[in-house]
């Protein structure tokens, strides 16, 4: 077997979770109970005001915006913490 792989918590395991709003923008801002960062191959901020005010009256409307795409990395500053993979648009809007 390669790899450090534990029966608690295995490579290959997927798991779906689901957050707030509140919970998502506490993340990014670094306060909160959940950590997010952004890696450095992330395209930085492309979409335009239209595009941001768009969204944000999806979420109003609850309509989906799809979801977000984040690998754990791990516990980093004594809280769980993920590496924004997919969606930086749709979550700094």
């Amino acid at each position: 077997m390669i790899g450090t792989d534990t029966a608690e918590s295995p490579r290959n395991e997927v798991k779906v979770q689901v957050w707030t709003v509140r919970e998502l923008v506490d993340a990014l801002n670094g306060i909160g109970e959940k950590g997010i960062f952004i890696p450095s191959f992330q395209r930085g901020l492309v979409w335009q005001k239209t595009k941001r005010a768009e969204l944000i009256q999806s979420v109003r409307e609850s309509l989906p915006i799809g979801s977000l795409l984040m690998y754990y990395a791990g516990i980093r500053d004594n809280k769980p913490t993920y590496e924004l993979v997919d969606g930086l648009q749709r979550s700094t809007s």
